[in-house]
């Protein structure tokens, strides 16, 4: 028996981008907490600038920076999603 994939991605507020690119904005959101989720959104056709913005804003005291490494994650599983589904054009998905 098959398995099932779903229609929409796990986290359907997250970009969904090719893997490579999902793994270098998590490497991009440890470092700098925000430019990676902003980078992602662009890159991924789903503005994110007010998220990355407050991540940036909110490592002063950590949160941000927690933030910022979950949004990198999602963004991993975003784009195992992508792959499972055979699909490498995110418009496709959005």
């Amino acid at each position: 028996m098959a398995a099932v994939i779903s229609m929409t991605p796990p986290y359907p507020k997250t970009p969904v981008v090719a893997m490579d690119k999902a793994l270098i904005c998590l490497v991009i959101n440890i470092l700098v907490p925000g430019i990676g989720t902003i980078v992602a959104g662009v890159l991924g056709n789903k503005p994110q600038i007010g998220k990355g913005i407050a991540q940036l804003v909110l490592t002063i005291i950590v949160v941000g920076w927690i933030w910022g490494i979950v949004t990198g994650i999602q963004l991993l599983q975003n784009a195992k999603w992508m792959e499972t589904k055979g699909t490498m054009q995110p418009s496709a998905v959005a």
